[in-house]
């Protein structure tokens, strides 16, 4: 079978790009095959105050009356703490030589887009990376009210800027997703394994994703198992509000994904009226 005729297949361990010697416990892959992934959950939100305060999801679950004023949660104060001190460690590696993030990919919910930009920098700014809202990676879909999308206009008008690409992977006006059952945990990881394809496609070799934390809870269950139990627990543990989680994401042969080859996402830097450094995105083929 050709490469291409692969592409929406993931690989499977054994193949000749992974080479394993199992009684060893040590595996090489190609570094061209190995980028670095920062995932962040974000930080705390009003819906994550609620449950902490009552001890249940019920102040966030959809027939609970006044459920509604969770929709798409913004951050606490709290929250925005959190952020500040993330963007500290940040700033501190990357000064470091120890990060050097050349895209971050957002989930397309405000407590998301708020983390990324306090935690990683103004998405205008000349010395931040581009921003991709991306589907994929959103939180589980249903049943509570705060894993509802607002529209995306309401949410574009609360960030102004020509630093994110919005439309591409997140086509959506309306949350088309959502219902009142919960997302099937097979479908979850399903779809946590198809957005951890497309990042394997990405040209950039250091990624941050600002995300959720049932979506990494799904997508980090499934991984781990054949590592040393420690190991294995600090992968699959749960994450908290505002913690980065730093994983190398290794494809066991060259990952093709159309979609996203095309996309090629380059910052343009341009000087506004005050003469401030601003950037705006554009795509390659």
């Amino acid at each position: 079978m050709s490469e291409e005729s692969q592409v929406n297949t993931f690989p499977t361990v054994g193949h000749e790009n992974l080479q394993q010697l199992p009684e060893s416990g040590l595996s090489i892959f190609l570094e061209e095959r190995c980028k670095k992934i920062h995932f962040i959950r974000h930080a705390e939100g009003i819906h994550n105050a609620a449950t902490s305060a009552a001890g249940s999801n019920e102040p966030i679950t959809h027939s609970t009356p006044g459920s509604e004023k969770y929709q798409d949660a913004c951050l606490t104060e709290e929250g925005k703490a959190q952020c500040k001190t993330l963007h500290n460690e940040i700033q501190k590696k990357t000064k470091a030589g120890e990060m050097n993030i050349g895209l971050v990919v957002v989930s397309p919910f405000v407590r998301t887009l708020e983390t990324a930009q306090i935690s990683i920098g103004d998405f205008d700014s000349a010395e931040t990376p581009p921003f991709i809202i991306h589907e994929l990676c959103r939180e589980r879909t249903g049943l509570y009210t705060c894993d509802k999308m607002k529209t995306k206009s309401v949410v574009k008008e609360s960030f102004p800027t020509d630093g994110i690409e919005w439309d591409r992977f997140n086509p959506h006006e309306e949350d088309e997703f959502w219902t009142t059952t919960r997302e099937d945990a097979e479908d979850i990881k399903a779809r946590a394994v198809q957005f951890l394809q497309w990042l394997a496609a990405r040209p950039e070799k250091e990624i941050a994703v600002v995300t959720h934390s049932s979506f990494l809870r799904h997508l980090f269950m499934q991984f781990g198992w054949n590592e040393a139990q420690s190991d294995r627990e600090r992968i699959q543990r749960k994450v908290s509000n505002c913690e980065m989680r730093t994983v190398t994401l290794c494809s066991h042969r060259p990952w093709v994904d159309h979609t996203s080859c095309r996309d090629l996402v380059e910052s343009e830097i341009y000087t506004d009226k005050e003469g401030n450094k601003k950037k705006r995105l554009k795509f390659t083929c």
